[in-house]
Formats: C-alpha cells, structure tokens, sequence
C-alpha cells in the first residue's frame, strides 16, 4: 500500500517518518510533497492508498489538495493532521469525506490508530497472477467446478461458530481429496485461497470488524500472499487466520453490538437524512442483513426507530420556549405539516396541544 504525506515543516516530517510504524501497519511505499502542485504531481504518477494532509501548507491547502482529488476521482483514504482545532475546517474535512482530524498535539498512537481505520477500509492487494507458475492445462476450472465443489457455506459456518480446529480439518481433508484426485495444482490453490479469503471478508463485515485488523503483523502478511505457493502453505494461512478471525470476533461479541452502533449513531444524527443505506455502508455490513438484525433485537424496523427518537425530541423541546416550526427542523422534518402529522401519530396530539397539556 502507498501513503502520501502532504506537509511542509521538515520537522513534523521527520518526525511522522521515524515515529510511525509504517512497515509493521503494511505499508509499502511513503511518498512527500510540501506543496498543493507537488501533492497533485504524486496523485497523478502513483495509485495512493491513504492521504495525511496538513491544513496550511504552500500554495494551498490540504483542504485544496483534497477537493481536487475527489474532483478528478481519486479514492484515496484522507487524514488530516493539523495544527488547527477550528470547527470550520473539521466540517469541511467530514464533508469531502475524510476519515479523521487530529491535532498535532496528540500522541503519535492516536494518529497510528486512525491510520489502521483508515486502511480497514482497504482489501489488500490481490495475488498477481501472472506471476504464478505456469499451470498444467490438463484440469480445466470446469473439471474442477464439477468433481471437487467447495463447501464454502459449511466452512463459513464453522468459522463463523469459533470452529477453527474443524475448519482447519475439513479444508485439509479437501485438499488431501484434491491431491489423490490428481487436481491438486497452482490453479486450484489460488482459487480456494480467494475463496477462503472472501468467505472470511463476509464474516468480519458481519460482526463489523476491519479487514487489516487480519494483518497486524509482517508474519500475517507473509502467510497471505504465500498461500497460493502449495497446499502446506494454504493451511499455515488458514490456520493463522481462522485463528484471528476467531479471537476478533469473540472480542467483538464482548463489546459493542451492531444494533448498539446503529443506534448510538442514530440517537446522534437523528436531526440528519439517514437511510438504511447509509447505516449500512457506514457500518460495511450489506443492508438487508442490518435491517433483518435491527428488527429482530429491537422489534421494530430502522425508519420507526428514527421517527421515534426525533418524536421523543420534539417532545422535549416543546417544554421550552421553542416555535414548533424550528422543532420541526431540529429534529430533522422540514415541512411543518408533515411533522404535525408525524407527532400527531406518534402522540395521539397536536404538537400545539401536547404543549398545552404537558407544558402548562
């Protein structure tokens, strides 16, 4: 992976150089510029991963050098690490959808630590295939697909229970299948690591774990992209990473559950336009599943939580001296009558009337 870093005080780089762990956090290549041109010279010559951007730097800003960037469909991860605690400059940071705003201040595990969120949202790289040995055209995908079927689901089960020693099993039993089969060979290895690969992506995402959390160290990152090599080298891999998979998501189970975060983030947000959608790809879980989940912890589906939370609002701010119309748009409703009819429902009155016989 490629981190660029925009900043222009020799002495904050050097420092961001030495102190953070960049090889051990998987990072391949770090690339500098002091200035916006230089900045958007880099983006243009290399793939970018993540950006650490300063606010003030010469000729422009981080601010600058990261509209463009989005204007000219650069993707890249954005951090921004500045001296300013000016809350101007943090909305329009979230707004162009940067990732963080930390102040210089801070200790470096602060900033280590938003860079491993930041690159959570990043799959790593996939294996080059053309530098794979050449592969014996006798068994064809075909062949493969029809006398060897991977149970993907019945794996994905096992791991998704903690089953790692039975996972580990059954994954060896098939390839010790594949090998008396005669169809044990580079082909089949590279497509069973993807599959495993993706197979354990889909149970992270569901427990709303980070992918790079799977590579925080040089010998995770080895056992990746050596699995393909042979079949001793595709269960060291498995093993290694059912391991952490599993241990991720015990630690998981014991803290914050997604219905928890959807609603923390709705109780923060309500006065927002949130969608299912949105929730879902904040959260990196696919929104059918959140609203299945959603519904049957809370029993209701997400759009009657939302409404209840700004009903429950409105309903605190008409104790106060506060026109129903600006209620009405604090908690998110900008037309008056549709809010009326929305509190209405919920309440059984008016929201003149509620006032009238709870605030009196």
């Amino acid at each position: 992976m490629i981190v660029f870093i925009l900043e222009d005080d020799p002495t904050m780089l050097q420092s961001l150089l030495e102190d953070i762990p960049w090889s051990s956090l998987g990072i391949d290549k770090l690339l500098t510029a002091r200035s916006v041109p230089e900045g958007r010279r880099l983006l243009e010559e290399n793939k970018v991963d993540l950006m650490l951007c300063d606010i003030e730097v010469i000729k422009g800003t981080g601010l600058d050098l990261l509209r463009w960037a989005r204007h000219h469909g650069y993707t890249a991860e954005c951090i921004f690490l500045t001296n300013y605690s000016n809350f101007e400059y943090a909305k329009e940071v979230v707004r162009l959808g940067a990732v963080d705003y930390i102040l210089k201040t801070e200790a470096p595990e602060v900033l280590v630590a938003a860079i491993r969120r930041s690159l959570g949202h990043i799959t790593p790289p996939p294996i080059d295939e053309s530098k794979l040995p050449i592969i014996d055209g006798s068994c064809s995908s075909e062949n493969l697909s029809a006398s060897l079927s991977l149970p993907l689901e019945e794996w994905e089960q096992l791991l998704q229970n903690g089953e790692q020693i039975r996972l580990v099993n059954k994954i060896k039993d098939y390839l010790d299948h594949a090998k008396s089969a005669g169809q044990l060979n580079t082909e089949l290895l590279f497509t069973l690591h993807h599959d495993l690969m993706q197979m354990t992506y889909k149970v992270l995402r569901r427990w709303q774990i980070q992918t790079s959390d799977l590579y925080t160290n040089e010998t995770a990152r080895k056992l990746y992209h050596s699995a393909s090599h042979s079949a001793f080298d595709l269960l060291k891999w498995i093993n290694q990473m059912s391991t952490q998979t599993i241990r991720l998501i015990q630690k998981s189970r014991r803290g914050e559950t997604l219905v928890d975060k959807v609603k923390a983030y709705i109780d923060e947000h309500f006065s927002e336009n949130i969608s299912r959608q949105d929730l879902a790809d904040l959260l990196f879980v696919n929104s059918d599943y959140l609203s299945r989940v959603f519904n049957k912890e809370t029993g209701m589906p997400i759009p009657d939580y939302i409404q209840q939370v700004r009903m429950e609002e409105a309903k605190r701010l008409l104790s106060t001296d506060a026109a129903i119309s600006d209620i009405a748009v604090r908690v998110g409703i900008d037309s008056f009558s549709y809010f009326s009819t929305v509190f209405k429902k919920y309440t059984g009155m008016s929201p003149m009337e509620y006032r009238r016989a709870n605030c009196d």
